[in-house]
């Protein structure tokens, strides 16, 4: 197997296999933005492994002064068992040692019992530490008008945070799939904005807006919390610096106090419980003049 510096001609093999060994990998580690900001970083510290004129291995090295890291080690399913991940390593460890990396650290899913006794073979130890993390994300967000292209990925993205936003079926169980298709129709034609917000291709939020009313405001239920749905709504405050108003479920807790974070303040209760499907909280944002 040759192990060279990975090259623009091999995206396609390199995508393939990540696609194939990280399948659930989240949407910051999709394959071609992954490739993409690694190349714009140390492009010589993405190794690949080639056999028969394919890629069939790649390894990420990384060093930031400090320490060494390790990244999306790969090895193609039909390639494995002849040492290729093992070479890839050696290999890996040569270009930080060169640049005077003395420690290298990786991570390991704690379940991952294979992948923990792969390393310890090639010398290294699980070490008592708490790995933390935070997604830096948002950065990448970008609001964006709804467009026909979009109606399917909107529409699952919408009907499965929906699912998680009301966890009583009933609701859901009373809106078909042609129920949740007109409401894209039923805005567009009454002239009411539907934006998306989007990381890399993929639709994580969506708010529909009629005027100075906030309609619908969802969240992928992959990247709540995270600051979505703060973009999509200061967007909109944006739009209407006159004021805004809007409905939600009394029984949903989440979704009012995230409106009450930003700014929204509850005028109208209804009766209690909730009529089935009908909101019972009205919320107000004053303005930017307020």
């Amino acid at each position: 197997m040759l192990i060279r510096a990975y090259v623009d001609a091999d995206e396609p093999d390199v995508t393939a296999l990540w696609d194939a060994v990280f399948p659930e990998s989240r949407p910051w580690n999709q394959p071609r933005a992954t490739l993409a900001r690694q190349q714009a970083v140390q492009p010589e510290m993405l190794l690949v492994g080639e056999r028969d004129g394919r890629v069939v291995a790649t390894v990420i090295a990384g060093y930031d002064g400090v320490r060494g890291w390790i990244y999306h080690l790969a090895v193609l399913s039909a390639a494995r068992g002849a040492g290729a991940g093992s070479a890839m390593m050696r290999a890996a460890e040569r270009a930080l040692a060169a640049r005077g990396c003395a420690k290298v650290n990786l991570q390991v899913r704690a379940d991952n019992a294979d992948v923990v006794r792969f390393y310890e073979r090639l010398g290294y130890q699980v070490e008592p530490r708490v790995s933390l993390g935070k997604v830096l994300g948002v950065a990448l967000i970008a609001a964006r008008p709804y467009v026909a292209a979009d109606l399917e990925p909107a529409l699952d993205m919408w009907r499965r945070s929906k699912r998680a936003a009301f966890p009583y079926v009933a609701l859901m169980q009373a809106h078909t799939l042609d129920d949740d298709r007109s409401f894209f129709r039923d805005h567009l034609a009454a002239r009411c904005l539907i934006e998306l917000a989007e990381i890399e291709g993929r639709i994580v939020g969506l708010l529909a807006q009629c005027g100075a009313v906030i309609d619908q405001l969802f969240v992928d239920v992959d990247w709540q919390r995270r600051g979505v749905g703060a973009l999509l709504l200061d967007a909109a405050k944006q739009r209407a610096p006159g004021g805004l108003r809007l409905s939600t479920f009394q029984r949903n807790a989440g979704a009012r106090a995230f409106y009450e974070r930003h700014g929204f303040i509850a005028v109208r209760f209804g009766v209690s419980p909730a009529p089935e499907n009908e909101p019972d909280v009205e919320y107000r944002w004053p303005g930017a003049a307020c």
